[in-house]
């Protein structure tokens, strides 16, 4: 096979042959990329291709190991960067690497690490990712609940993205949790009822099927990993309709697995497979065979050091034995030790947020203080900007304005925007409605003006536009449209009731105007307006 030569063209060609599941060429390619990148010096570069590795490793030949070094390293290139939404990736795949090895401490704390990055850069997607990862390791170290709020979180972000993001993948991970969860309550002797859990896996199982048959494509989260998700789909299917003793179904389920299995070709799966064929002998009384399964699964595992799975299989092992009475008493105090170290997991993760928090901490602060020492231009804006809106605030307004009056090269337009009895919004409809409509109007002003024109905030309730190179009566007609589209805008939307006018006051600069006596002739047009209860003047 030929590969492109430039290093975009390399990387985007790995990212391809990962989506397709090809996973020699991607490797190929993407070392390729590496190679290109180390040679260039680029940082950015090397961080993004070895990303791409860790991702090929990971989801395509199940070699955790080299995916976690490799997450690692581009996450330490990332940093360098300055690119967090690249570093939330790299955290993200360590999470997942680690979780599948077994390392549930250091799993959680890449995890919970990410999400936090990524919800103070308000990456969405990123922060997506980070919650399935934070899901995924808590379901790896078989803390259920801690998996399922993660999983629902996300699925929650996920339809809140504009445009949407396909749940399907969360949804799939809540399915491998309900599973996983009815399995360890089962072989340790659940205390409670079991069939609340199996309600839940049937739920989530049913959510990916509609999700599937609304779209046939690739709708997976993370790229290469549609693969996987669809087997699980088939996996959590087969364990539900034997533990519903419906074992025709069971079959059907049975036979779909070990077509996709076949099919993809992902060498980890084998264990999988072995389980559900074990549960399927145990629930037919075929112990003999179904002993055998779970020792198959156990050396599937093991041969590609996945911690969890052979955790499952061990105790899906003593789970048969003590069906076919064998040394009940040792198997007895096995399930006690199981329970106790599953609650000492758990607890270790919950101590593990505080680490996070300090981490953070001092990951912000080395974040600030690089961004202070390459852009000090951040510090320009954030002085010049107000943080409502967005807009231009009253310091950037004077600014502005004096430099269009020193110019006075054209006519220059100047309006004062002022909301009509805001204070009866913000006390009939609570302060959060009245920011939402200083924000609407914000947009529809930007959404009236031409490019060169420039609209701030001034303060409170009051927005200001400069119209520069046009006359009274063209400026006018501008803020004519202005006060239409906000008389019809839908503010119903934001509250049952709600309608919003405005007053607006215009005047043209003069010569030998300064900012301060342009500002008070409109403020004085826009009193006006206000007390003859015209919105116009």
């Amino acid at each position: 096979m030929t590969y492109p030569h430039k290093h975009a063209d390399l990387l985007a060609h790995a990212q391809a042959l990962l989506q397709a599941g090809q996973g020699e060429d991607a490797l190929s390619s993407a070392h390729a990329a590496l190679e290109q990148a180390c040679e260039s010096g680029k940082i950015q570069s090397q961080a993004e291709a070895m990303l791409c590795l860790a991702s090929i490793e990971l989801r395509l030949f199940g070699r955790f190991a080299h995916a976690l070094d490799w997450a690692q390293n581009a996450g330490r290139a990332f940093e360098r960067a300055g690119l967090v939404s690249g570093e939330c990736q790299a955290l993200s795949t360590q999470a997942v690497a680690a979780a599948r090895l077994g390392h549930y401490g250091r799993a959680i704390e890449n995890a919970l690490l990410a999400v936090r990055l990524a919800r103070w850069q308000g990456l969405g997607r990123e922060q997506l990712q980070a919650y399935r990862a934070v899901g995924l390791a808590a379901f790896n170290a078989r803390n259920f609940d801690e998996a399922r709020n993660a999983y629902t979180l996300a699925i929650q972000l996920a339809l809140r993205c504009d445009p949407s993001i396909s749940p399907f993948e969360l949804h799939v991970g809540l399915a491998a949790n309900a599973a996983a969860h009815y399995f360890c309550e089962r072989s340790l002797g659940a205390q409670g009822p079991l069939q609340p859990i199996l309600d839940s896996l049937a739920r989530h199982v049913g959510d990916c099927r509609s999700l599937l048959a609304a779209d046939d494509g690739d709708i997976s989260l993370t790229p290469g990993s549609h693969a996987n998700n669809l087997i699980l789909v088939a996996t959590t299917e087969a364990q539900l309709r034997i533990w519903q003793n419906r074992l025709p179904q069971a079959h059907e389920s049975m036979a779909e697995m070990l077509t996709l299995t076949r099919r993809f070709a992902l060498p980890w799966l084998a264990a999988s497979v072995q389980w559900v064929q074990a549960e399927l002998f145990l629930a037919e009384n075929k112990l003999v065979q179904a002993r055998g399964a779970a020792a198959s699964m156990i050396e599937a595992a093991k041969a590609h050091d996945y911690e969890s799975l052979t955790w499952i299989g061990l105790q899906l092992a003593s789970h048969i034995d003590h069906v076919r009475q064998d040394d009940s008493a040792a198997l007895r105090a096995l399930q006690e030790l199981l329970r106790r170290e599953q609650s000492a997991r758990a607890r270790s993760l919950e101590t593990r947020i505080e680490v996070i928090d300090w981490q953070l901490e001092l990951r912000q602060s080395r974040l600030n203080l690089a961004q202070a020492e390459t852009d000090s231009r951040l510090f320009e804006r954030l002085a010049m900007e107000d943080p409502l809106t967005g807009l231009p605030n009253r310091r950037h307004i004077e600014k502005a304005l004096t430099t269009c009056l020193a110019a006075a090269n054209a006519p220059l337009c100047v309006a004062l925007v002022d909301v009509d009895r805001f204070k009866r919004v913000n006390d009939d409809y609570s302060h959060t409605v009245g920011d939402a409509v200083l924000k609407a109007i914000a947009g529809l002003l930007q959404g009236a003006l031409r490019e060169c024109d420039f609209v701030g905030r001034l303060g409170g309730d009051e927005f200001v536009l400069l119209l520069d190179g046009i006359s009274i009566d063209a400026a006018q007609d501008i803020c004519s449209r202005i006060d239409q589209s906000v008389r019809t805008h839908g503010w119903e939307t934001l509250a049952a009731g709600l309608k919003v006018t405005l007053s607006i006051g215009l005047t043209e600069a003069c010569a030998g105007d300064t900012a301060e006596h342009v500002l008070a002739r409109s403020d004085d047009q826009m009193y006006a307006v206000k007390r003859r209860g015209r919105e116009l003047h």
